[in-house]
């Protein structure tokens, strides 16, 4: 997989292993970049192309990025639709049997229940059971000790429901210590998670990253 800007034309490319580091200097071309990808990420056009081989990916689709770091969307519109897909795939084919008992009984329950009235209610018999998914809530849990716990989870249940992602972290040296980046590192590794993080400096650097710096004169060094 590779990320490239039109007006960079410098690959960002993600290798197994690795972590790609792009570092801009200016913090005006800083807040472009990332707006200009932001936008791209809710479907606007953009001068970002990513591409895995030889074909495009849509970055609306696989681009992740984190500016926020306390409000990791775990629990994003897409990603509970996503969850709730797989259940109900999962509750049709897996557990057919068990699905049709439960909407059975739910449907002899409901009969009894509007006999107890004397009203002529009505109501729908032929129900899926992606609505009674609905009316539970299904989220995931959210219970984490670290900000790296949390992060290292929204990765890997994105990594796990979607297919070519990369999760673009701004600025996270900020915000976690130097152990934490070793240990995000091993993470990456071990899952096989593509990660650009975007820096507006750096001061230390690690043997498996690789960097792309772009200086206050737009130039690569």
């Amino acid at each position: 997989m590779k990320l490239i800007h039109e007006e960079v034309k410098q690959d960002i490319k993600f290798e197994e292993g690795r972590i790609s580091v792009w570092v801009i200097e200016s913090r005006q071309l800083l807040s472009k970049f990332v707006k200009e990808l932001i936008d791209q990420t809710e479907g606007e056009e953009g001068g970002f192309i990513l591409s895995e081989g030889n074909e495009l990916i849509r970055i609306k689709d696989s681009v992740n990025m984190i500016t926020d770091y306390f409000s990791v969307p775990i629990n994003s519109k897409k990603i509970k639709s996503k969850i709730a897909k797989l259940l109900e795939e999962i509750a049709e084919e897996e557990l057919y049997c068990e699905t049709s008992e439960l909407k059975s009984y739910i449907q002899q329950y409901i009969v009894l229940l509007t006999e107890r009235t004397n009203l002529n209610i009505e109501y729908d018999m032929d129900f899926g059971i992606a609505s009674l998914l609905k009316l539970l809530e299904i989220r995931m849990e959210e219970n984490y000790d670290s900000l790296l716990e949390r992060l290292c989870e929204y990765m890997k249940l994105v990594a796990e429901l979607f297919e070519n992602q990369l999760f673009v972290f701004v600025n996270l040296r900020q915000y976690v210590e130097a152990e934490d980046i070793e240990a995000l590192h091993k993470f990456a590794e071990y899952e096989k998670i593509n990660i650009l993080m975007i820096e507006n400096q750096i001061t230390e650097r690690r043997d498996n990253e690789d960097y792309l710096i772009l200086d206050k004169d737009f130039c690569i060094i």
